[in-house]
């Protein structure tokens, strides 16, 4: 099961008493009887530990691979330091992703007119 949340380690507004996150409460719920697969503001690689240290079988990435698209590659080369945080206009041609995209309401703010 795939799970998109804003937040991989938010927890629930209401509803519930635990102190838990919603991935935590999902993965209880759902057991082994199915794979789980969290995403949400996963964008370090510590962050991406601490996501699979909390018992789902996979984390997924989203931004930070729209961002990097080697960012995986990065990481496991210890190239931490080389991992891009931002979205600039000289990036879009490189990256090959449609203008509809590029001009999303969730995705303009990221854009950097130039490096700063």
């Amino acid at each position: 099961m795939h799970v998109s949340l804003h937040n991989f380690f938010s927890k629930p507004l209401r509803g519930t008493e635990s102190n838990k996150s919603r991935m935590e409460i999902l993965k209880e719920l759902v057991g082994n009887r199915t794979v789980l697969i969290g995403v949400g503001e996963i964008t370090t690689p510590e962050q991406a530990a601490a996501a699979l240290s909390s018992d789902v079988e996979l984390v997924a990435l989203g931004r930070a691979l729209l961002l990097d698209p080697d960012w995986l590659g990065k990481v496991r080369d210890g190239r931490e330091d080389q991992l891009k945080n931002k979205l600039f206009q000289r990036d879009l041609p490189e990256l090959l992703f449609p203008k509809k995209m590029w001009e999303h309401p969730d995705i303009l703010p990221l854009i950097q007119a130039a490096d700063d």
